[in-house]
């Protein structure tokens, strides 16, 4: 289901935005966001070498934790 659903974001999507050659308001994009970490979770998840990939994107939650945690802290400063 996962494959499906990230075939038709890319297929379906993808040429339903570029090929009429149109200016597409940016809230049409809300949509196709969040397939961008299942992409990446399933990436991770579907290599034979499956240690690495699950390090990997361990790595990268962890970097987006820190991410968030930082901007949080830099929003609530009161600067």
């Amino acid at each position: 289901m996962t494959l499906f659903t990230l075939r038709a974001a890319f297929w379906g999507a993808g040429l339903a935005f570029t090929l009429p050659g149109l200016l597409i308001a940016r809230h049409y994009l809300i949509i196709t966001f969040p397939l961008t970490f299942v992409w990446v979770g399933w990436l991770a998840l579907s290599s034979p070498s499956r240690n690495v990939d699950r390090v990997l994107l361990l790595g990268l939650c962890a970097a987006q934790f820190l991410l968030s945690a930082l901007f949080f802290c830099y929003n609530h400063q009161g600067l």
